[in-house]
C-alpha cells in the first residue's frame, strides 16, 4: 500500500512533541486530528485507512494521522490526495472538545 502523511494537526495549530517517555498527549492530538479528518470528508472508501504512525529520536516523539490507500483504486487514491491537499486548518468544536478532555 502506498500512504500520504496528513499530518500531526491542522496545519494553524501548534504540533506537540514529547520527550519519549510523555506520548501520550502527542498521539491523542494526532488521534484527534485523524477523526476530524474524517468528519472534515467523510469516510475513507474501501482501499483507504487512516492510520497513526509514530515518529521518534532521541529527542522527541511526535505522531501522525497517514492515509493508507491501495494504488490501484482511483477512489482510494482520490481519498488519500483530498486528505493530503484538504484536511482542515483549524480544530473543530469536537476536536478542541476532545482535546481538552485529554489534558
Amino acid at each position: 500500500m502506498e500512504f500520504v502523511v496528513i499530518g500531526s494537526a491542522p496545519a494553524s495549530e501548534a504540533v506537540p512533541s514529547a520527550p519519549p517517555a510523555g506520548e501520550a498527549l502527542a498521539k491523542k492530538t494526532a488521534e484527534v486530528f485523524a477523526r476530524q479528518v474524517v468528519r472534515h470528508l467523510g469516510p475513507a472508501p474501501l482501499g483507504a485507512e487512516i492510520k497513526i504512525e509514530r515518529i521518534a529520536d532521541a529527542g522527541s516523539t511526535i505522531y501522525c494521522a497517514v492515509c493508507y490507500y491501495d494504488e490501484t483504486s482511483e477512489e482510494a487514491f482520490e481519498y488519500a490526495w483530498r486528505c493530503s491537499t484538504e484536511a482542515p486548518t483549524r480544530w473543530d468544536e469536537v476536536a478542541r472538545a476532545e482535546l481538552i478532555a485529554a489534558t
